[in-house]
């Protein structure tokens, strides 16, 4: 644990530095001239109002018993390093929660930024409920992204995204499967889903609720995996694929 133990002293106190195994030092122990006698057998002498310390394993055993716990290398379990971040994302340990929230980053990234999907007639803007902010976040049911399409030239004026992290398939729910027209509108449960993904701005709501009768409205399925590649799934077709 140390490797290199220094004594810097006066005339009625003593101050052990320390270097431990990390190659860096640990907080200077200043002990009074009488105790650290005591403590390492009385094996130090005075010369010069300095302290010279003749047994520098005395001196070890007396830092290991009054090092604060805690202190050093090795005490405790170190935090991993992994999931914390959307860069250090680790499918194989991460929780279902982590996953979906990676998954919500990367589609919600993809759309906005992808140049296939602008050169489509996607030139996307998030409205209401946006992407989690980190992996660790809460998880928020609903509408995983809802977003609207500012080019004036295309017929389809927002995007409805569903984020699915691996293998996971659209659910069945009370209001039917997801993405379906019941599922938005909270056919059964009267709680609507486009409603809750706008914050509850009713006007906006009823705007792409419009829009949706009017088939104004693409629904999207984004596929992620686990190193953050997107498939983006139209009826089954790659939505990049399509223009206007």
């Amino acid at each position: 644990m140390f490797e290199a133990v220094s004594l810097i002293g006066g005339s009625n106190f003593l101050t052990i530095v320390a270097e431990v195994g990390t190659g860096g030092l640990a907080s200077p122990i200043v002990i009074p001239l009488d105790i650290a006698a005591t403590a390492t057998g009385a094996s130090l002498f005075v010369h010069g109002g300095f302290v010279w310390n003749k047994s520098i394993q005395n001196t070890r055993d007396t830092i290991q018993k009054i090092q604060p716990s805690g202190g050093g290398k090795g005490n405790g379990k170190p935090s991993s390093s992994k999931n914390t971040t959307v860069d250090n994302f680790d499918a194989k340990t991460a929780t279902n929660k982590q996953k979906g929230n990676y998954g919500e980053i990367k589609s919600s990234d993809n759309l906005l930024n992808k140049q296939s999907l602008k050169e489509a007639g996607f030139d996307l803007k998030p409205v209401g409920k946006s992407a989690p902010s980190g992996i660790n976040d809460k998880i928020v049911k609903g509408i995983d992204g809802l977003y609207e399409n500012t080019n004036a030239e295309s017929k389809i004026k927002y995007v409805i995204d569903e984020a699915k992290f691996g293998s996971s398939q659209l659910g069945k729910t009370k209001d039917g499967r997801q993405m379906s027209n019941d599922w938005l509108n909270g056919a059964k449960t009267k709680k609507s889903r486009i409603f809750k993904a706008v914050d509850g701005d009713k006007k906006l709501a009823d705007k792409i609720k419009r829009a949706l009768e009017r088939n104004q409205v693409e629904r999207v399925l984004s596929q992620v995996d686990s190193t953050g590649k997107v498939k983006l799934l139209e009826n089954g077709r790659n939505l990049e694929a399509r223009r206007n």
